[in-house]
């Protein structure tokens, strides 16, 4: 929650954004192969904003 009362999530709707995207432009070059931990990390990604739908 910010100061003003309203949370990150709803700045981001009111705004009209749905979607975050991660990204490292920095780590080149890109990996040719994608590790567990990729899409490890992409599925708790997902459930988080799924449960944060829901409230």
């Amino acid at each position: 929650m910010s100061k003003k009362g309203i949370s990150r999530r709803d700045f981001l709707k009111a705004g009209g954004g749905d979607a975050i995207m991660f990204s490292n432009e920095a780590s080149l070059p890109y990996l040719t192969q994608v590790e567990p931990v990729v899409s490890a990390r992409k599925g708790w990604v997902s459930a988080f904003a799924q449960a944060a739908r829901r409230g």
